[in-house]
């Protein structure tokens, strides 16, 4: 709630949006990625 003062007009409110699913999909993705790998950090 604290990005009310930011989010103004609805284009803002999809930006927001946008922006807030596009850093869900990549952290899921680099989630999945460390999940599925079977520590990397020991492959070195």
């Amino acid at each position: 709630m604290t990005l009310l003062w930011f989010v103004n007009t609805p284009l803002d409110v999809v930006i927001t949006v946008a922006i807030a699913g596009f850093v869900l999909v990549e952290a899921m993705r680099s989630l999945k990625l460390t999940c599925q790998t079977d520590r990397p950090y020991q492959q070195a």
